[in-house]
């Protein structure tokens, strides 16, 4: 049989003291899950923020770099075609993935 170390007051004191620690145990893990979380959201909101940057770049140097191959072309009297066939092999991305969507000659 299990014997019971202390009696009465001394047993309500270990036990109101583990009860304690433990639930301190519980917030404090708690708390750090909590900011983990916090500091993942807040990194992937940054990625995200500077993906979007450097696309945006991207997307500006490109637009740069077709205008004056079309100020090129048209200086030049070359064949619009030519032009589109230039335009159409654009891509830009991550994964070169994306593309200059072109509906006219104008």
């Amino acid at each position: 049989m299990r014997q019971v170390k202390g009696t009465g007051l001394i047993r309500d004191i270990r036990n109101f003291t583990f009860t304690i620690l433990f639930s301190l145990l519980i917030i404090f893990s708690v708390s750090l899950l909590i900011q983990q979380v916090l500091t993942i959201a807040s990194t992937k909101n940054f990625i995200y923020k500077n993906n979007l940057d450097v696309q945006s770049e991207l997307i500006k140097d490109e637009i740069l770099n077709v205008s004056d191959m079309v100020n090129h072309y048209t200086e030049t009297n070359h064949d619009k075609n030519e032009l589109l066939d230039y335009l159409r092999n654009i891509r830009f991305g991550i994964n070169n993935d994306k593309y200059i969507f072109v509906n006219t000659y104008d």
